[in-house]
């Protein structure tokens, strides 16, 4: 039997929550260069442009957990950077945004069911 095969697209949309960590540790190391540099409000743009990047996919999540009329800790994954960002705390939200899209991008890249399908099968993905 042959494994299941996606799509190129398919791979590159899995591979979304890996690129959102690649730019937003991209961005906290940028901002700390400019911070480092003495250009500190380029450094802060820089973190709060990261904190927004971070803050669509969490949105995202409260609105569709909103619409199955479910609220869960995804709703605290939206106040914190957004408490950040109001707060003028940009670093932080940087980091925050560090950490969210850290946490998301293996859980959401592993496909289990792929693996499911391997072991019915006998083999080894």
């Amino acid at each position: 039997m042959e494994a299941p095969q996606r799509s190129v697209s398919r791979r590159l949309w899995d591979l979304r929550y890996v690129a959102l960590l690649v730019v937003t540790l991209s961005g906290l190391i940028a901002g700390g260069v400019c911070w480092w540099a003495d250009a500190r409000h380029a450094a802060d743009v820089i973190w709060t442009v990261v904190t927004a990047i971070a803050l669509v996919p969490a949105v995202w999540a409260v609105v569709q957990g909103l619409m199955r009329r479910g609220v869960g800790s995804d709703v605290i994954a939206v106040l914190a950077p957004a408490g950040t960002l109001a707060t003028g705390e940009f670093l932080a939200g940087a980091v925050i945004a560090v950490m969210l899209t850290g946490d998301q991008a293996p859980h959401r890249h592993h496909r289990p069911q792929e693996e499911f399908w391997y072991f019915n099968n006998g083999m080894s993905p």
